[in-house]
Order: C-alpha cells, then structure tokens, then sequence
C-alpha cells in the first residue's frame, strides 16, 4: 500500500502487509513534503516484480512529477527509513 502517513497530504510511504492489512510491519517513507494521491502498478521485469509508484508534488507552483521503483525486499531492508529523494526519478515539470 502507497498511502500519505499524516494528514495534509505528507510523508508518502510504502508498506507491506502478508495478512490481509492486519499489520504493516514494513514500510519506508518516499516523500515527506505535501505530495498528490498516488498511482502504483507492479511490473514484473526479468522475474523480478517491482512496484512503481508516481505522483505529483504542488502542480500549481513547483510542479514536478515523481516516479519511484522499487521491490518488497528494498522495503524489508530500509524499513523504518526515509529515502534519499535522488531515488526518484523526476518525470517531467508540470508547468
């Protein structure tokens, strides 16, 4: 699940769940400014499947677009951590 962990549309994380959303206890946080609602898809690459996640951060003013890659054992690994925003990849300018 990509969700934003506070209100006002901050700390966008990353968690993993195995029973059914009963617990989450792994998860990373991608983002810790006001960022949009994400998108995520998984794609398999060379039997590898990985989580895309893309959102957007103040399309009005800054207007960037964010698109993380990532797999469920990164996110084992760097449980608890903040990621260093060169991990995402910056898509494109809005404006």
């Amino acid at each position: 699940m990509v969700y934003n962990a506070e209100s006002g549309r901050t700390m966008m994380t990353a968690a993993l769940s195995y029973d059914d959303g009963k617990t989450w206890p792994y998860s990373i946080t991608l983002y810790t400014s006001y960022t949009t609602y994400p998108d995520v898809s998984t794609v398999t690459v060379d039997g590898v499947e990985q989580i895309h996640v893309v959102f957007d951060r103040d399309r009005y003013n800054y207007g960037r677009v964010y698109h993380g890659i990532f797999t469920e054992d990164y996110i084992k690994e760097h449980s608890g951590e903040t990621i260093e925003r060169s991990t995402l990849d910056r898509v494109t300018s809005i404006k």
